[in-house]
């Protein structure tokens, strides 16, 4: 993958992961490169520009996988987990700092995208459901830190809920 790629281009190119294939390591590059550093560097870009403008909002979307990774797509879902994190710190950081920027989180589930060939399963929620309960829970929840689509809820409690491993299992295929 190259910087500035189209994002059918991105789409095409997030593969899954075999660590035990040294050709691995590039898509667990791009991963970090698209997922993580992209988003990091857009609001390093774009931060200066909001502060202290009304009505103004970071808005990241992770995944499910933040919170019980996929284990075909390790650093995908690392990229996820370390994006919750970052929103976590970020919408803290602003909040202290009296910055006016909301920061909210969107956390989808699996999508009918071509990502990961999703775009005939049956298992992934078809994108114009995904998107209308994500702009749904937007207008529901103006003030939400963390959006969570429904099909989503069962994979962000799982730890909370004490299902986390049975949740690993059945993502696992195993």
């Amino acid at each position: 993958m190259r910087l500035g790629a189209g994002l059918a281009e991105v789409a095409d190119d997030l593969l899954p992961e075999n660590l035990l294939d040294p050709a691995g390591l590039q898509v667990a590059e791009d991963h970090v490169t698209v997922n993580l550093l992209g988003t990091i560097r857009m609001t390093y870009a774009f931060l200066p520009l909001l502060v202290g403008k009304d009505d103004a909002v970071v808005m990241n979307v992770t995944s499910a996988l933040a919170f019980v990774p996929f284990p075909s797509t390790p650093t995908y879902s690392a990229t996820k987990t370390a994006l919750h994190s970052f929103s976590e710190s970020l919408r803290i950081q602003l909040a202290g700092a009296g910055a006016g920027v909301q920061v909210v989180e969107v956390v989808p589930a699996g999508v009918r995208t071509t990502l990961m060939g999703q775009q005939d399963s049956e298992q992934s929620m078809p994108l114009d459901d995904f998107l209308t309960e994500a702009l749904g829970l937007l207008r529901g929840q103006p003030d939400g830190k963390e959006l969570v689509v429904e099909r989503a809820r069962f994979i962000r409690d799982a730890v909370a809920n004490g299902s986390y491993d049975d949740v690993l299992t059945m993502i696992s295929g195993s």
